[in-house]
């Protein structure tokens, strides 16, 4: 086979792969156009409002507030925010207490040790 049979061959499989590419393009953008079309027809139109919305005055002045109103609605102030937490209740007799990591149960870097040493 000389040089020149493999140019020619090689250049008809480049255009017959070309080829192939254009038609594989232009059914999927016929089956794209197609479900398009078809999505179009049977999509709702969506319902108008029956009214436009109120616009939005951004330079309306904030109302003020009553400080009186946190305590009759019971939510917390904010003393109550930053208070000490109680201390936790004993456990009771026979309950299984839980281990709150105490420093004895840390490696050097902070891991917690679950077994005995060796």
């Amino acid at each position: 086979m000389s040089s020149g049979d493999f140019e020619t061959e090689l250049e008809q499989s480049v255009q017959d792969h070309l080829a192939l590419i254009a038609n594989a393009v232009k059914a999927a953008k016929a089956r794209i156009g197609e479900g398009v079309a078809s999505q179009t027809q049977s999509a709702p139109v969506p319902p108008s409002p029956a009214e436009p919305r109120a616009a939005v005055d951004f330079n309306t002045p904030e109302p003020d507030f009553d400080p009186a109103f946190d305590a009759a609605a019971g939510a917390p102030g904010e003393a109550d925010a930053f208070a000490a937490e109680p201390a936790p209740a004993p456990l009771p007799e026979g309950a299984i207490a839980f281990d709150d990591l105490a420093v004895e149960g840390l490696d050097d870097e902070g891991i917690p040790v679950w077994e005995d040493p060796p």
